[in-house]
């Protein structure tokens, strides 16, 4: 069995109070199998799957849930702490009321939680929540772990080195190909045949609309909700309008704006917003929009076609590397894009510890970054030094070191 990266984390977490550690990302990228792993290795616990319909009204009251787990061995006021395991908690109504109220008032009882969606998480926060609960983010898997789950951790120290040989250079490309078109969720990674990927990949999608849009978000025009997903996929790293965006889906900017923020909380998309040294603006003016995974967009679309056949191959490239910066990035920063009045843009700008780093996304055999950003820096304020480039070509070391050490 492989294990996810922020899996020692989360364990660090699990026995030095009683904070609740509460997981929170899409569907299938292994919350369940993280919560499971950490469930055999304690004594007094209990694991409830809230997909399970008849496992909903334990969570009626905090007394029947009590009730519930006294016949797994839970006692009350016993020096022994009991570990709750809840998968999918968004399916219960009352369930930030009951967590509340177990944390504030039951010192041995330790929740472990699994949302798959953030609305409820954003009610947590604004209920205080935020101290008596670890919340971790459990990302689809990076390129790193890609390899690992492939059996290739013998790439992970060739790709820092500075001489690649030819070989590996071919292998690695492979993989990336791979990566690129079929996403980077933990169960299509392990499947070995398109047809096995495409399976889950439907499946999932499926799922989420069937219970995730129409069941627990009440969404009823799932055609509209469909078309908007279709629109985004065609328009990723693009400036997400929404008049015109609402105008080509014949939806009013209310139901957009509604619809964006689901595709959010649902962590289908991402808002990039501009870079402005006043907060202010860049809140006003218009974000950039990703997907969190190209297989999203590749099935919405109905193009699982090889990369080298694509004629998309940069939108497919700036949203696997906007992804990587998202699971990679040190959580104290944040995350711009720029573009002034005459077009000239740099693709990313990493904000921390009031240093700016800019980086552009290339393709094909350019080696320089646009001679327009150094024309941006004196209107930034940067230094020069503090360009970076991804470039992707036949060989594509340079990438690679970039993402592996580009966070030190």
């Amino acid at each position: 069995m492989f294990k996810r990266k922020i899996y020692d984390n989360i364990y660090s977490k699990l026995f030095i109070d009683n904070k609740a550690i509460i997981l929170i990302w899409a569907r299938q990228v292994w919350k369940t199998t993280i919560m499971k792993s950490l469930l055999w290795n304690n004594k007094y616990s209990t694991f409830i799957d809230l997909d399970l319909f008849s496992n909903r009204e334990i969570f009626d009251s905090e007394e029947t849930l009590l009730f519930y787990i006294k016949t797994k061995w839970y006692i009350e006021n016993s020096k022994e702490t009991f570990y709750l395991f809840i998968d999918e908690f968004q399916n219960v109504a009352n369930s930030t009321i009951i967590l509340k109220g177990i944390i504030d008032n039951i010192d041995n009882i330790k929740i472990i939680a699994s949302w798959s969606s953030s609305l409820k998480i954003k009610n947590l926060l604004k209920e205080s929540l935020v101290w008596r609960a670890y919340i971790f983010n459990i990302f689809p898997l990076d390129f790193e772990e890609f390899l690992i789950f492939k059996n290739q951790e013998e790439l992970l120290w060739i790709l820092n080195s500075d001489n690649i040989p030819e070989f590996y250079i071919k292998k690695i490309n492979i993989l990336l190909k791979e990566f690129l078109i079929y996403g980077w969720y933990p169960e299509v990674v392990l499947k070995n045949t398109k047809e096995e990927k495409f399976e889950i990949l439907e499946n999932i999608f499926q799922f989420y609309l069937q219970k995730d849009i129409r069941d627990l978000l009440w969404i009823r025009n799932i055609r509209a909700y469909s078309n908007m997903l279709r629109y985004i996929a065609l328009n990723i790293w693009q400036l997400l309008k929404i008049n015109s965006m609402s105008n080509d889906i014949w939806i009013t900017n209310i139901t957009s704006n509604n619809y964006i923020s689901i595709l959010e909380d649902t962590f289908l998309i991402w808002l990039i917003e501009p870079y402005f040294s006043n907060k202010i603006n860049s809140i006003k003016k218009t974000p950039k929009v990703f997907m969190l995974d190209n297989w999203m967009r590749n099935y919405i679309l109905k193009n699982f076609w090889e990369f080298d056949l694509r004629t998309d191959k940069w939108a497919l490239v700036e949203n696997y590397v906007y992804s990587e910066f998202l699971k990679n990035k040190p959580k104290i920063s944040n995350l711009f894009y720029f573009r002034d009045k005459n077009h000239n843009e740099i693709d990313f700008i990493l904000e921390k510890d009031n240093r700016l780093d800019l980086f552009e996304v290339k393709i094909n055999n350019i080696s320089k970054v646009n001679k327009n950003a150094f024309k941006i820096l004196e209107k930034l304020e940067i230094n020069s030094e503090n360009i970076l480039s991804f470039k992707v070509k036949n060989d594509i070391k340079y990438n690679y070191k970039y993402l592996f050490n580009i966070f030190d």
